[in-house]
């Protein structure tokens, strides 16, 4: 192998030296062969250079006029110059624009050519007989909405240049002009003398007055110069005078360049590359040989037989057994390396193929991964979350405390445990258990937060059904104890009074007079009433507890059934001397069941009778609201201190008060209204005040 380098090396040095030689033969032979036909080797050279120079130099100016009449955003305010002559802004952008053109004068003609404004460089001397045909504007202008021409006169020349005006929109100028601007660069001798510097040559301007282009007669091989011609052409496109352009550059000091440059360091590159090769050989390629055959054996010896010729060779032979023990070290590290990369490759396939979600953070908490599951549950793509803050998926329900508490815990090192609501990319909520652990580096600074999360909505899902049926055992428990407390006390007192009263008017019946019967008989009529409203509440929240109470919606005027119920109390209120009012509107179509809402307002309106004193006032309004309407029962009564207020609508608290009139309740009414109006859709609420009276609320759903 060694061998086969060397050989190689050799083949390519020596490749080296054929090249230079044949470069070097080869320009000789050029050189030879250049000076047999030096003058159409040179005159082709300088006349293609020159030829494009002097080309460029002529067109700059006028590509310079053009690009800047076409794209200048002036031309709006040169069509209001023409229509409002402002001479101020004339002298003020006009007669600058000729300055930084660099031309002797420019002028703006109206469409038909009429001078409109003039202005003239008072340096450039122009013969008043220069002056420009209206006719060759006509013609340029005719062919082109921007042109360039020149004009002849006693061999002096005009370049003129000029552009219709038209707004600045039409870029391509398709409408019809509005007006013309006109520049022209006299051509004096102070031009023509920047021109011939430009072009390294000497110009001279021959007219064509019978318009005929004559080949020029070079006599180069005289003087050894080279000739460009060029014309130049008037308005309608006719050649009016040439251009003889003679550069200022022999042919002999070329020809004396040419060999100084270029044969004679080829010669001498030459010669340093044959030193090169030698010394190359001699100190490089065969101590490289050696040192290749050390490397392939792993042994310094080879090295050492010219290590004592070489004090660098010595020192890199004593340094062999350390750079092969160096290697054998590196051999092991590489595989120990590894076999790391093997635990870190099983290590991500384990994380990738968790049934549990994975994310890693940066310390400012934006993820850097996560794996496969994450995106299985969130429904993001690793390229939606790189970069993100896992705020991503808050569903916004918990508190700031709570992810507060989150980041003081994490950001202190400890691991943060708890659960998250967390909001999928479709929308839908999901719980998660998560456990997030800071990860360290060997200083102990936390350079990364790893959160393990597991998927727990179907078990929140069925702690909640839990929950539900622990509360409705709860509240059918403590229904059932509502309903053992009314049997045992409330539907036994009444009892207690009635056998009394019986057992009074059975025994002395004959010894009381007729006032004191009527009284007793009265008694028991009112005791007999509350117990059987008692244990008609009693049934009609039996039925509805056991939900045996059939719910039949249908759409009735809610004011009709108001004014029933009103004059079916009527005569409650007259006993008492309460003023009963129905202020409710009609046409309030309303869809519930008929029968549970006149429960309803019998129970609310008979209970404003109840609390309400002689001479009192009981009022029912309603009141339209969008999608539904509000039932007003208002009472002049003794109304309710706060804390009553929050006993209302509880089954498991017993609150019943003695009406003014000592009328006593059942404690089931407002329940059971509640119940009632939840079945149809409504709701219902209270205000009180202490002897100023009760206001009840409740809403049912308009049609």
């Amino acid at each position: 192998m060694t061998d086969n380098c060397m050989f190689s090396l050799h083949i390519k040095i020596l490749s080296l030296v054929i090249l230079t030689a044949i470069i070097i033969l080869g320009s000789t032979f050029a050189y030879h062969f250049s000076r047999t036909r030096e003058e159409h080797f040179f005159n082709y050279i300088y006349h293609e250079n020159s030829k494009a120079s002097i080309e460029s130099i002529l067109n700059i100016k006028k590509e310079s006029y053009l690009k800047s009449t076409l794209n200048d955003a002036a031309w709006d305010e040169l069509i209001s110059f023409l229509v409002n002559n402002n001479i101020q802004w004339a002298k003020d952008n006009l007669g600058t624009m000729y300055k930084t053109l660099d031309m002797s004068f420019i002028r703006v003609y109206d469409p038909d050519f009429n001078l409109h404004y003039s202005v003239i460089d008072s340096s450039h001397f122009l013969n008043p007989v220069f002056s420009i045909p209206i006719t060759s504007l006509k013609e340029a202008s005719r062919h082109n909405k921007s042109f360039h021409f020149f004009l002849l006169h006693n061999s002096r020349i005009m370049e003129i240049f000029g552009a219709s005006i038209v707004p600045t929109v039409d870029i391509e100028r398709k409408t019809f002009p509005r007006g013309f601007l006109i520049t022209g660069r006299l051509w004096d001798q102070e031009y023509i003398n920047r021109l011939e510097n430009a072009a390294i040559a000497d110009i001279e301007i021959i007219p064509l007055e019978n318009r005929n282009q004559p080949q020029l007669q070079n006599d180069s091989k005289e003087k050894e110069l080279i000739v460009v011609q060029r014309y130049i052409h008037d308005a309608a496109g006719k050649s009016i005078a040439r251009l003889d352009f003679i550069p200022r550059i022999q042919l002999g000091q070329d020809r004396k360049l040419f060999f100084y440059y270029t044969i004679i360091p080829m010669f001498l590159a030459g010669l340093i590359i044959l030193f090169f090769f030698f010394s190359i050989r001699r100190w490089i390629s065969i101590p490289m040989h050696r040192i290749a055959l050390s490397l392939n054996s792993e042994d310094p010896l080879p090295l050492k037989q010219i290590s004592e010729k070489n004090k660098e060779f010595h020192a890199i032979a004593e340094r062999m057994d350390a750079f092969f023990e160096a290697k054998k070290k590196l051999e092991n590290e590489v595989q120990e390396r590894k076999r790391a990369e093997d635990r870190i490759l099983k290590l991500s396939t384990a994380l990738e193929q968790s049934s549990e979600t994975v994310v890693i953070t940066d310390p400012d908490g934006n993820i850097e991964y996560v794996n496969k599951h994450f995106y299985d549950i969130s429904g993001y793509t690793r390229a939606e979350v790189i970069g993100k803050n896992p705020r991503i998926l808050s569903s916004g329900i918990q508190s700031r405390e709570f992810y507060k508490n989150l980041w003081d815990t994490i950001a202190s090192g400890n691991v943060w445990k708890g659960e998250f609501l967390n909001k999928k990319k479709n929308g839908d909520l999901y719980w998660e258990a998560s456990s997030i652990t800071p990860i360290k580096d060997l200083q102990g600074t936390i350079v990364n937060y790893l959160a393990v999360k597991e998927d727990i909505t179907e078990r929140k899902a069925a702690e909640a059904k839990l929950e539900q049926y622990a509360k409705e055992l709860i509240e059918s428990n403590i229904s059932k104890d509502k309903f053992f407390s009314i049997l045992a006390h409330d539907l036994k007192s009444p009892f207690h009074s009635l056998l009394g009263y019986t057992e009074i008017l059975s025994n002395e019946y004959d010894t009381l007079n007729d006032k004191e019967r009527r009284k007793f008989i009265g008694i028991l009529r009112n005791t007999t009433k509350n117990v059987f409203d008692l244990l008609e509440n009693l049934l009609e929240w039996s039925r509805m507890q056991s939900g045996r109470m059939e719910y039949k919606p249908e759409t009735f005027d809610i004011h009709v059934m108001i004014e029933y119920v009103v004059d079916l109390l009527r005569a409650n209120a007259l006993k008492k001397d309460i003023r009963l009012l129905d202020n409710s509107s009609p046409d309030l179509l309303v869809t519930a069941d008929k029968n549970m809402i006149r429960s309803v307002l019998q129970n609310l309106i008979s209970n404003a009778l109840k609390f309400t004193s002689s001479k009192g006032e009981v009022e029912v309004t309603t009141m339209e609201n969008p999608g539904y309407v509000e039932v007003i029962v208002k009472d002049t009564g003794i109304g309710m201190s706060p804390e009553d207020l929050n006993k209302l609508f509880k089954i498991d608290v017993s609150f019943t008060r003695k009406g003014t009139s000592q009328e006593v309740g059942t404690g089931l009414g407002l329940i059971l209204c509640k119940e009632l109006l939840e079945k149809n859709t409504g709701r219902i609420w209270v205000e009180s005040e202490k002897n100023k009276g009760t206001v009840f609320h409740f809403t049912l759903p308009l049609v």
